[in-house]
Protein backbone atom coordinates (compact mmCIF):
# COMPACT_ATOMS: atom_id res chain seq x y z
CA UNK A 1 0.00 0.00 0.00
CA UNK A 2 1.19 3.54 -0.61
CA UNK A 3 2.93 5.54 2.10
CA UNK A 4 2.12 9.07 3.35
CA UNK A 5 5.02 10.45 1.30
CA UNK A 6 3.19 9.34 -1.84
CA UNK A 7 0.11 11.39 -0.92
CA UNK A 8 -0.81 15.05 -0.78
CA UNK A 9 -2.50 15.46 2.62
CA UNK A 10 -4.47 18.62 3.34
CA UNK A 11 -5.62 18.99 6.97
CA UNK A 12 -7.74 21.92 8.18
CA UNK A 13 -9.02 22.54 11.72
CA UNK A 14 -12.16 24.70 12.00
CA UNK A 15 -12.91 27.06 14.87
CA UNK A 16 -15.30 24.53 16.42
CA UNK A 17 -12.59 21.84 16.46
CA UNK A 18 -13.87 19.94 13.43
CA UNK A 19 -11.07 18.52 11.26
CA UNK A 20 -11.34 18.35 7.47
CA UNK A 21 -8.84 16.28 5.48
CA UNK A 22 -8.24 15.79 1.76
CA UNK A 23 -5.87 12.99 0.73
CA UNK A 24 -4.84 12.82 -2.94
CA UNK A 25 -2.41 10.15 -4.24
CA UNK A 26 0.70 11.14 -6.21
CA UNK A 27 0.39 8.60 -8.99
CA UNK A 28 3.51 9.59 -10.93
CA UNK A 29 6.03 6.76 -10.60
CA UNK A 30 3.80 4.99 -8.08
CA UNK A 31 5.68 2.05 -6.54
CA UNK A 32 3.65 0.80 -3.54
CA UNK A 33 0.38 -0.99 -4.30
CA UNK A 34 -2.20 -3.04 -2.46
CA UNK A 35 -3.38 -6.06 -4.44
CA UNK A 36 -6.89 -7.35 -3.70
CA UNK A 37 -8.18 -10.92 -3.91
CA UNK A 38 -8.91 -10.47 -7.63
CA UNK A 39 -5.37 -9.37 -8.43
CA UNK A 40 -6.37 -5.74 -8.97
CA UNK A 41 -3.79 -3.15 -7.85
CA UNK A 42 -4.92 -0.25 -5.65
CA UNK A 43 -2.94 2.91 -4.92
CA UNK A 44 -3.96 5.36 -2.17
CA UNK A 45 -5.71 5.14 1.18
CA UNK A 46 -9.13 3.46 1.13
CA UNK A 47 -10.20 2.57 4.67
CA UNK A 48 -11.41 4.88 7.42
CA UNK A 49 -8.70 3.50 9.72
CA UNK A 50 -5.96 4.40 7.23
CA UNK A 51 -7.40 7.87 6.64
CA UNK A 52 -7.61 8.60 10.37
CA UNK A 53 -4.07 7.32 10.97
CA UNK A 54 -2.29 9.37 8.27
CA UNK A 55 -4.34 12.47 9.12
CA UNK A 56 -3.54 12.27 12.87
CA UNK A 57 -7.22 12.19 13.89
CA UNK A 58 -7.56 11.77 17.70
CA UNK A 59 -9.15 8.49 18.79
CA UNK A 60 -12.06 10.22 20.55
CA UNK A 61 -13.10 12.21 17.45
CA UNK A 62 -16.23 11.02 15.66
CA UNK A 63 -16.33 10.41 11.91
CA UNK A 64 -18.96 12.67 10.33
CA UNK A 65 -18.41 11.63 6.71
CA UNK A 66 -15.89 9.90 4.44
CA UNK A 67 -16.14 10.78 0.74
CA UNK A 68 -14.16 8.37 -1.46
CA UNK A 69 -13.23 8.98 -5.09
CA UNK A 70 -11.31 6.68 -7.46
CA UNK A 71 -10.20 6.40 -11.05
CA UNK A 72 -8.28 3.97 -13.27
CA UNK A 73 -4.70 4.75 -14.38
CA UNK A 74 -2.08 2.89 -16.37
CA UNK A 75 1.64 2.22 -15.87
CA UNK A 76 4.14 -0.20 -17.40
CA UNK A 77 2.62 -3.14 -15.53
CA UNK A 78 -0.91 -2.36 -16.60
CA UNK A 79 -3.97 -0.63 -15.10
CA UNK A 80 -4.44 0.20 -11.41
CA UNK A 81 -7.07 2.05 -9.35
CA UNK A 82 -6.08 5.31 -7.66
CA UNK A 83 -8.01 6.34 -4.55
CA UNK A 84 -8.64 9.85 -3.24
CA UNK A 85 -10.45 10.47 0.06
CA UNK A 86 -12.03 13.40 1.86
CA UNK A 87 -13.14 13.18 5.45
CA UNK A 88 -14.69 15.30 8.19
CA UNK A 89 -14.21 14.47 11.87
CA UNK A 90 -15.78 16.17 14.89
CA UNK A 91 -14.52 16.50 18.47
CA UNK A 92 -16.44 14.70 21.22
CA UNK A 93 -19.53 16.49 22.55
CA UNK A 94 -18.66 18.45 25.75
CA UNK A 95 -21.35 16.57 27.63
CA UNK A 96 -19.80 13.18 26.84
CA UNK A 97 -17.10 13.51 29.46
CA UNK A 98 -19.63 14.82 32.00
CA UNK A 99 -21.93 11.84 31.39
CA UNK A 100 -19.07 9.32 31.44
CA UNK A 101 -17.83 10.79 34.72
CA UNK A 102 -21.35 10.76 36.20
CA UNK A 103 -21.94 7.14 35.24
CA UNK A 104 -18.58 6.11 36.69
CA UNK A 105 -19.31 7.89 39.96
CA UNK A 106 -22.76 6.32 40.11
CA UNK A 107 -21.32 2.85 39.55
CA UNK A 108 -18.76 3.39 42.30
CA UNK A 109 -21.38 4.79 44.68
CA UNK A 110 -24.09 2.27 43.81
CA UNK A 111 -25.11 0.51 47.03
CA UNK A 112 -24.48 -3.23 47.12
CA UNK A 113 -27.83 -4.94 47.68
CA UNK A 114 -28.07 -8.72 48.12
CA UNK A 115 -30.61 -10.61 46.06
CA UNK A 116 -33.96 -10.93 47.76
CA UNK A 117 -35.72 -14.26 47.93
CA UNK A 118 -38.73 -14.32 45.64
CA UNK A 119 -42.01 -15.05 47.45
CA UNK A 120 -42.84 -17.55 44.69
CA UNK A 121 -43.06 -21.09 46.07
CA UNK A 122 -40.72 -23.55 44.36
CA UNK A 123 -42.85 -26.62 45.05
CA UNK A 124 -44.06 -28.55 42.02
CA UNK A 125 -47.49 -27.47 40.87
CA UNK A 126 -47.36 -24.00 42.44
CA UNK A 127 -47.73 -21.03 40.05
CA UNK A 128 -44.76 -19.12 38.66
CA UNK A 129 -45.72 -15.66 37.46
CA UNK A 130 -44.27 -12.44 36.11
CA UNK A 131 -45.96 -9.07 36.60
CA UNK A 132 -45.60 -6.56 33.77
CA UNK A 133 -46.16 -2.94 34.85
CA UNK A 134 -46.57 -0.66 31.81
CA UNK A 135 -47.09 3.07 32.43
CA UNK A 136 -46.86 4.45 28.89
CA UNK A 137 -46.18 7.99 27.70
CA UNK A 138 -45.88 9.94 30.99
CA UNK A 139 -44.49 12.97 29.05
CA UNK A 140 -42.74 14.33 32.11
CA UNK A 141 -42.16 18.05 31.58
CA UNK A 142 -45.35 18.68 29.62
CA UNK A 143 -47.28 21.65 31.00
CA UNK A 144 -51.01 22.08 30.28
CA UNK A 145 -53.53 24.68 31.35
CA UNK A 146 -57.28 24.65 31.03
CA UNK A 147 -59.34 25.59 29.10
CA UNK A 148 -56.80 25.46 26.27
CA UNK A 149 -56.09 21.87 27.28
CA UNK A 150 -58.52 19.37 28.73
CA UNK A 151 -56.83 19.22 32.15
CA UNK A 152 -54.03 20.73 34.19
CA UNK A 153 -50.70 18.88 33.90
CA UNK A 154 -47.24 19.65 35.26
CA UNK A 155 -44.25 17.96 36.88
CA UNK A 156 -45.92 17.47 40.26
CA UNK A 157 -49.08 15.99 38.76
CA UNK A 158 -47.06 13.70 36.46
CA UNK A 159 -44.89 12.44 39.33
CA UNK A 160 -47.92 11.90 41.53
CA UNK A 161 -49.83 9.96 38.88
CA UNK A 162 -46.84 7.87 37.82
CA UNK A 163 -46.04 6.56 41.31
CA UNK A 164 -49.74 6.06 42.05
CA UNK A 165 -50.14 3.92 38.92
CA UNK A 166 -47.00 1.87 39.67
CA UNK A 167 -48.13 1.16 43.24
CA UNK A 168 -51.74 0.37 42.31
CA UNK A 169 -50.75 -2.02 39.53
CA UNK A 170 -48.21 -3.74 41.77
CA UNK A 171 -50.84 -4.31 44.45
CA UNK A 172 -53.41 -5.59 41.93
CA UNK A 173 -50.91 -7.93 40.31
CA UNK A 174 -49.51 -9.17 43.60
CA UNK A 175 -52.95 -10.38 44.63
CA UNK A 176 -52.65 -13.21 42.10
CA UNK A 177 -49.71 -14.70 43.99
CA UNK A 178 -46.61 -16.44 42.74
CA UNK A 179 -44.96 -13.28 41.36
CA UNK A 180 -41.27 -14.13 40.99
CA UNK A 181 -40.31 -11.32 38.61
CA UNK A 182 -41.49 -7.86 37.59
CA UNK A 183 -41.11 -6.52 34.04
CA UNK A 184 -40.94 -2.72 33.96
CA UNK A 185 -40.65 -1.03 30.53
CA UNK A 186 -39.45 2.59 30.71
CA UNK A 187 -38.89 5.25 28.05
CA UNK A 188 -41.91 5.40 25.74
CA UNK A 189 -41.92 9.21 25.91
CA UNK A 190 -41.09 9.25 29.61
CA UNK A 191 -39.88 12.82 28.98
CA UNK A 192 -41.90 15.21 26.84
CA UNK A 193 -39.02 16.72 24.84
CA UNK A 194 -35.31 16.87 24.07
CA UNK A 195 -33.13 19.99 24.03
CA UNK A 196 -32.79 20.81 20.32
CA UNK A 197 -30.85 23.44 18.37
CA UNK A 198 -33.20 26.02 16.90
CA UNK A 199 -32.54 29.10 14.76
CA UNK A 200 -32.08 31.34 17.79
CA UNK A 201 -30.54 28.96 20.32
CA UNK A 202 -31.54 25.85 22.24
CA UNK A 203 -35.23 24.98 22.49
CA UNK A 204 -37.43 22.01 23.28
CA UNK A 205 -38.60 19.51 20.71
CA UNK A 206 -39.17 15.88 19.87
CA UNK A 207 -36.24 13.70 18.87
CA UNK A 208 -37.25 14.43 15.27
CA UNK A 209 -37.06 18.21 15.81
CA UNK A 210 -40.73 19.18 16.19
CA UNK A 211 -40.90 22.12 18.60
CA UNK A 212 -42.66 21.51 21.94
CA UNK A 213 -43.36 24.94 23.45
CA UNK A 214 -45.26 23.49 26.43
CA UNK A 215 -42.09 21.95 27.91
CA UNK A 216 -40.79 22.86 31.37
CA UNK A 217 -37.00 23.41 31.58
CA UNK A 218 -35.34 20.22 30.32
CA UNK A 219 -32.60 20.06 32.99
CA UNK A 220 -35.15 20.31 35.79
CA UNK A 221 -37.34 17.69 34.11
CA UNK A 222 -34.42 15.32 33.56
CA UNK A 223 -33.31 15.49 37.20
CA UNK A 224 -36.85 15.00 38.48
CA UNK A 225 -37.35 12.14 36.02
CA UNK A 226 -34.17 10.46 37.21
CA UNK A 227 -35.39 10.60 40.81
CA UNK A 228 -38.87 9.37 39.84
CA UNK A 229 -37.53 6.33 37.97
CA UNK A 230 -35.19 5.47 40.81
CA UNK A 231 -38.06 5.63 43.28
CA UNK A 232 -40.34 3.45 41.14
CA UNK A 233 -37.69 0.79 40.52
CA UNK A 234 -36.71 0.67 44.19
CA UNK A 235 -40.36 0.22 45.17
CA UNK A 236 -40.89 -2.64 42.71
CA UNK A 237 -37.57 -4.32 43.64
CA UNK A 238 -38.83 -4.79 47.20
CA UNK A 239 -41.62 -7.03 45.84
CA UNK A 240 -39.62 -9.18 43.41
CA UNK A 241 -36.55 -8.87 41.16
CA UNK A 242 -37.13 -6.28 38.43
CA UNK A 243 -36.18 -6.36 34.74
CA UNK A 244 -36.17 -2.83 33.30
CA UNK A 245 -36.45 -2.46 29.51
CA UNK A 246 -35.69 0.90 27.88
CA UNK A 247 -37.96 1.58 24.88
CA UNK A 248 -37.12 4.82 23.00
CA UNK A 249 -40.02 7.12 22.18
CA UNK A 250 -40.41 9.70 19.46
CA UNK A 251 -40.25 12.58 21.98
CA UNK A 252 -37.34 11.36 24.15
CA UNK A 253 -35.30 8.92 22.07
CA UNK A 254 -31.95 10.17 23.36
CA UNK A 255 -32.93 11.29 26.86
CA UNK A 256 -34.60 7.93 27.55
CA UNK A 257 -31.40 6.10 26.58
CA UNK A 258 -29.23 8.22 28.89
CA UNK A 259 -31.75 7.91 31.75
CA UNK A 260 -31.64 4.13 31.36
CA UNK A 261 -27.85 4.23 31.45
CA UNK A 262 -28.03 6.25 34.68
CA UNK A 263 -30.42 3.66 36.16
CA UNK A 264 -28.05 0.90 35.07
CA UNK A 265 -25.18 2.62 36.86
CA UNK A 266 -27.21 3.37 39.98
CA UNK A 267 -28.45 -0.22 40.35
CA UNK A 268 -25.13 -1.70 39.27
CA UNK A 269 -24.63 -3.48 42.61
CA UNK A 270 -28.29 -4.34 43.21
CA UNK A 271 -28.89 -8.02 42.44
CA UNK A 272 -32.64 -7.40 42.38
CA UNK A 273 -32.52 -5.05 39.38
CA UNK A 274 -31.44 -5.72 35.79
CA UNK A 275 -31.57 -2.80 33.32
CA UNK A 276 -31.50 -3.56 29.59
CA UNK A 277 -30.35 -0.27 28.12
CA UNK A 278 -28.78 -0.99 24.73
CA UNK A 279 -29.60 1.25 21.72
CA UNK A 280 -32.01 -1.27 20.13
CA UNK A 281 -35.26 0.48 19.04
CA UNK A 282 -37.39 -2.42 20.29
CA UNK A 283 -37.01 -4.89 23.15
CA UNK A 284 -38.16 -8.44 23.88
CA UNK A 285 -38.83 -10.46 27.02
CA UNK A 286 -39.20 -14.25 27.10
CA UNK A 287 -40.86 -15.74 30.17
CA UNK A 288 -41.81 -19.40 29.99
CA UNK A 289 -44.38 -19.84 27.22
CA UNK A 290 -44.70 -16.04 26.81
CA UNK A 291 -42.85 -13.69 24.46
CA UNK A 292 -43.56 -9.95 24.74
CA UNK A 293 -42.21 -7.31 22.37
CA UNK A 294 -42.05 -3.57 23.07
CA UNK A 295 -41.89 -0.81 20.43
CA UNK A 296 -43.10 2.73 20.97
CA UNK A 297 -45.60 2.46 18.13
CA UNK A 298 -44.47 5.28 15.85
CA UNK A 299 -41.91 3.54 13.64
CA UNK A 300 -43.12 0.09 12.57
CA UNK A 301 -46.52 -0.64 11.00
CA UNK A 302 -48.57 -2.99 13.18
CA UNK A 303 -48.99 -5.51 10.37
CA UNK A 304 -45.19 -5.94 10.16
CA UNK A 305 -44.62 -6.67 13.84
CA UNK A 306 -45.41 -10.39 13.71
CA UNK A 307 -42.70 -11.01 11.11
CA UNK A 308 -40.33 -8.69 12.95
CA UNK A 309 -40.71 -10.70 16.16
CA UNK A 310 -40.25 -13.98 14.27
CA UNK A 311 -37.03 -12.75 12.65
CA UNK A 312 -35.57 -11.07 15.74
CA UNK A 313 -36.32 -14.00 18.03
CA UNK A 314 -35.31 -16.89 15.75
CA UNK A 315 -31.53 -16.46 15.32
CA UNK A 316 -29.71 -19.43 13.78
CA UNK A 317 -26.76 -19.15 16.14
CA UNK A 318 -27.34 -21.37 19.21
CA UNK A 319 -25.14 -19.01 21.22
CA UNK A 320 -27.40 -16.02 20.53
CA UNK A 321 -29.26 -14.89 23.69
CA UNK A 322 -32.64 -15.02 21.87
CA UNK A 323 -32.04 -18.42 20.24
CA UNK A 324 -35.28 -20.42 20.13
CA UNK A 325 -37.41 -17.72 21.77
CA UNK A 326 -40.05 -17.50 19.05
CA UNK A 327 -40.36 -21.26 18.57
CA UNK A 328 -40.49 -21.86 22.32
CA UNK A 329 -43.26 -19.33 23.00
CA UNK A 330 -46.95 -20.13 22.72
CA UNK A 331 -48.29 -16.67 23.61
CA UNK A 332 -46.77 -13.76 21.71
CA UNK A 333 -47.72 -10.09 22.09
CA UNK A 334 -46.49 -6.60 21.26
CA UNK A 335 -47.27 -3.71 23.62
CA UNK A 336 -47.05 -0.24 22.07
CA UNK A 337 -47.48 3.33 23.30
CA UNK A 338 -47.46 6.61 21.33
CA UNK A 339 -51.23 6.88 20.71
CA UNK A 340 -52.19 7.79 24.32
CA UNK A 341 -55.21 5.53 23.88
CA UNK A 342 -56.24 1.99 23.08
CA UNK A 343 -56.05 2.27 19.35
CA UNK A 344 -54.97 4.11 16.25
CA UNK A 345 -56.26 4.77 12.75
CA UNK A 346 -55.42 1.13 12.01
CA UNK A 347 -56.67 -1.84 14.06
CA UNK A 348 -55.93 -1.12 17.69
CA UNK A 349 -55.80 -4.75 18.72
CA UNK A 350 -55.02 -7.41 16.16
CA UNK A 351 -53.59 -10.89 16.01
CA UNK A 352 -51.56 -11.81 12.95
CA UNK A 353 -50.07 -15.30 12.66
CA UNK A 354 -50.51 -15.86 16.38
CA UNK A 355 -48.89 -12.55 17.41
CA UNK A 356 -51.12 -9.98 19.13
CA UNK A 357 -50.49 -6.25 18.80
CA UNK A 358 -51.98 -3.72 21.21
CA UNK A 359 -51.67 0.00 21.92
CA UNK A 360 -51.80 0.98 25.59
CA UNK A 361 -53.35 4.09 27.16
CA UNK A 362 -51.52 6.94 28.89
CA UNK A 363 -52.09 8.99 32.04
CA UNK A 364 -50.99 12.17 30.27
CA UNK A 365 -53.45 15.02 29.91
CA UNK A 366 -54.43 15.95 26.34
CA UNK A 367 -52.58 19.20 25.66
CA UNK A 368 -53.67 22.13 23.50
CA UNK A 369 -52.49 20.43 20.29
CA UNK A 370 -54.52 17.30 21.07
CA UNK A 371 -57.57 19.40 21.76
CA UNK A 372 -57.07 21.49 18.63
CA UNK A 373 -56.96 18.31 16.52
CA UNK A 374 -59.78 16.64 18.46
CA UNK A 375 -57.45 13.90 19.68
CA UNK A 376 -58.73 14.38 23.23
CA UNK A 377 -61.21 12.48 25.39
CA UNK A 378 -59.11 9.34 25.37
CA UNK A 379 -59.49 7.30 28.56
CA UNK A 380 -56.43 7.97 30.69
CA UNK A 381 -54.92 5.01 32.50
CA UNK A 382 -52.05 2.52 32.86
CA UNK A 383 -51.94 -1.25 32.49
CA UNK A 384 -50.35 -4.42 33.84
CA UNK A 385 -50.36 -8.10 32.94
CA UNK A 386 -49.85 -11.23 35.01
CA UNK A 387 -47.96 -13.78 32.91
CA UNK A 388 -48.00 -17.41 34.06
CA UNK A 389 -44.79 -19.26 33.25
CA UNK A 390 -46.64 -22.36 32.02
CA UNK A 391 -50.16 -21.15 31.20
CA UNK A 392 -49.58 -17.79 29.50
CA UNK A 393 -51.40 -14.50 30.20
CA UNK A 394 -53.48 -14.91 33.35
CA UNK A 395 -54.72 -11.41 34.14
CA UNK A 396 -55.03 -8.08 32.39
CA UNK A 397 -55.16 -5.15 34.80
CA UNK A 398 -55.89 -1.46 34.37
CA UNK A 399 -56.00 1.59 36.64
CA UNK A 400 -57.99 4.59 35.46
CA UNK A 401 -57.53 8.19 36.39
CA UNK A 402 -61.09 8.27 37.77
CA UNK A 403 -59.96 6.06 40.65
CA UNK A 404 -57.14 8.43 41.64
CA UNK A 405 -58.30 10.32 44.71
CA UNK A 406 -55.27 12.57 45.14
CA UNK A 407 -56.46 15.41 42.92
CA UNK A 408 -59.47 16.17 40.68
CA UNK A 409 -57.71 15.75 37.31
CA UNK A 410 -60.72 15.84 35.03
CA UNK A 411 -61.70 13.22 32.47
Amino acid sequence: MSTPSQQTISRKVRDDGTIEVNITPITTNATSFEIDEHGVRHFGFRTEQQIRAVSNIPDDYDTIVIKPNNWVQQDEEGPFIAHQSKGTFSPPHPGKFVMDSLLKRLENASPTVPAIHSPCPERSGEPRRMLEVSVMDPHLGLQCFTPGADAEYNLEIAENLYMWAVRELAVLGGAYGGVEEILFPIGNDFLHAEPIVMSKGIGHGTAGGTAQPEMIAWHETYERGEELLRKAILFLSQIAPVTVLEVPGNHDRYSAFTLARVMNAYFHNNDNVYVECDPAPYKFKKYGVNLIGFEHGHSVAQIRLAALMANECSPSDPEHPRYGWFQGAKYKEWHLGDQHRKGSAKPSVLEEQGVSVEFLPSLTAPNEWHKLKSFNWQKRGAMAWVWDYDLGPTARLQVNIDSHTGMPYGN
